[in-house]
C-alpha cells in the first residue's frame, strides 16, 4: 500500500495494490497488519458503512469531542471532493499549510504542456495519448531491489520518487486529475488482447522473461513508429533519443540530484486520422503481431483483414473528426464519391463507445466508421476508450 502525506498529519492519503487478470481485478481494501504497518496508526475499526450520492450532494462527518471519530474513506465509483477540516490547528503553529488544501500533484512546465495541449473536455476533439517510460537506470530508486528482478516495481516505486521530488509522479494517478489521457492504464482497465500487444511489440526480449503477467500497459520499450499509431502522441521520460526521427524535446525538468524528466512529442500520431488504403491479410492474430514486429508496413496506410473485403479500392479518409461524448467517442469522416468506401483509422482499440453510420456515405460525403479497428492493431481496451478524467481509486 502507498500511504501519501498531507498537510495535516492525522489526514492520509491510501493508495492499495491492485491485481488484475482477464477476468477483472481484486484489491485488499483493508488488512488490520497492512494498515498498522503501513502508516503506525493502530486502530480498531467498529462499524463499516455505504452510501451513495448523486451528483452536488453534501455529506460530512459530525464534530464529536467525548466520542471522536475517524474514517477510512473509499470511492468505489465515480469521483468525490473531500474536504477536512483542521480544528486545533491554533495548537499547531509550526503548521502553516494547516489551512490550505491538502497537497494534490504539483503541474510544473511538463504537466502545463500537457494539460493544454492533450486535455480531454466533452464537445472537444481527442489530441493523442501520454505514455511514460523509465529506462533501467531508474531502478535505483527502489532501496529493497525488487525493481531489478521484476520491471514492473520500476513503476511502483518512481511514483512515490518523483512525487517527493517533482510533486509529480509523472503518471496516470497524477495525469487523470487534470483530465490527461495516458496510455498506461491500470489491470482491471486492461482487457487480454491489450496485454498480448503490449507485451508482444512494447516490451523487450530481456523485460519479457522478467514479466510473468502483464497486467498494466506499461512502456519497457521505446517503438516511436508503434506507438505514433497507437495515438501516443507525448512521451515522458529519463532518456535521450538522439537521432530517432519524429521526436521533439518539448520540456525538461529537473533538481539537484534527481533524475532528470524529459517531455517529446511524436509528430504524426495517430489521432484517429490514419486512413488505410490498402489491406493485408493475416488470419491468426499471433501473424498480425509478427508481420508488425518483423516486416513493419506502413501502420498509416496498412490495414489487416482476415480476408480481403472485395469491392471498390479504399480512398483515403479527409477531415477526419474524433469528439469526445459523454459515453464514448463521435468519429466522422469525408471521403470522395458516395460510391466508394472509405476508413478512419483509430488509436486504441475498435469499441461500442464508436457510434454512427457504418457503410454507405450519407448525401454530404460524411460518415463515421464503426467496427474493426482499421490501422489493423488487436483491439481491446474494452471500457478503456471511455473518457479519461480524474478518478478517484
Amino acid at each position: 500500500m502507498n500511504v501519501i502525506r498531507t498537510a495535516i498529519p492525522d489526514i492520509l492519503v491510501l493508495e492499495p495494490k491492485v491485481f488484475g487478470d482477464s477476468r477483472g481485478f481484486f484489491l485488499e481494501s483493508y488488512n488490520r497488519k497492512v494498515f498498522l504497518q503501513d502508516t503506525g496508526i493502530d486502530v480498531e475499526f467498529v462499524q463499516d458503512n455505504h452510501s451513495r450520492s448523486v451528483r452536488n450532494v453534501l455529506r460530512g462527518l459530525h464534530y464529536q469531542v467525548r466520542q471522536p471519530q475517524g474514517k477510512l474513506v473509499r470511492v468505489v465509483a465515480g469521483e468525490t471532493f473531500d474536504v477536512a477540516v483542521d480544528t486545533v490547528y491554533r495548537l499547531r503553529p509550526k503548521l502553516a499549510a494547516a489551512t490550505e488544501p491538502l497537497r494534490g500533484p504539483r503541474h510544473g512546465p511538463i504537466v502545463e504542456v500537457l494539460m493544454r495541449e492533450t486535455s480531454l473536455d466533452i464537445g472537444k476533439p481527442f489530441r493523442g495519448y501520454v505514455a511514460t517510460y523509465w529506462s533501467e537506470a531508474v531502478n535505483r530508486v527502489d532501496a529493497t531491489g525488487t525493481a531489478a528482478v521484476n520491471p514492473t516495481f520500476r513503476y511502483i516505486h518512481a511514483r512515490e520518487y518523483f512525487r517527493n521530488r517533482y510533486g509529480n509522479n509523472f503518471s496516470e494517478t497524477d495525469h487523470w486529475r487534470f483530465g490527461i489521457p495516458t496510455f498506461e492504464e491500470y489491470g482491471q482497465w486492461v482487457s487480454r488482447q491489450a496485454q498480448l500487444f503490449t507485451q508482444s511489440l512494447l516490451v523487450d526480449e530481456r523485460t519479457r522473461a522478467a514479466l510473468k503477467l502483464l497486467t498494466f500497459l506499461r512502456l519497457y520499450k521505446v517503438d516511436v513508429e508503434l506507438m505514433r499509431a497507437l495515438g501516443i502522441r507525448f512521451l515522458i521520460t529519463d532518456s535521450m533519443f538522439p537521432g530517432i526521427r519524429h521526436l521533439t524535446l518539448r520540456a525538461t525538468e529537473a533538481r539537484p540530484g534527481a533524475i532528470s524528466v524529459n517531455l517529446f512529442e511524436l509528430d504524426s500520431a495517430n489521432l484517429g486520422t490514419y486512413s488505410p488504403t490498402h489491406q493485408l491479410e493475416a488470419a491468426p492474430q499471433g501473424d498480425v503481431l509478427s508481420r508488425i514486429a518483423a516486416k513493419r508496413p506502413d501502420l498509416e496506410s496498412a490495414v489487416f483483414v482476415a480476408k480481403r473485403v472485395p469491392g471498390p479500392p479504399l480512398l483515403p479518409a479527409r477531415n477526419v473528426r474524433r469528439i469526445l461524448e459523454r459515453d464514448g467517442y463521435r468519429v466522422a469522416a469525408r471521403w470522395g464519391l458516395s460510391a466508394h468506401r472509405g476508413r478512419t483509422g483509430f488509436p486504441g482499440s475498435a469499441s461500442a463507445h464508436r457510434r454512427g453510420a457504418a457503410g454507405a456515405a450519407r448525401e454530404d460525403h460524411r460518415a463515421a466508421h464503426e467496427g474493426t479497428d482499421p490501422t489493423g492493431l488487436p483491439g481491446g481496451r474494452g471500457g478503456h476508450e471511455l473518457p479519461r478524467r480524474a478518478r478517484s481509486r
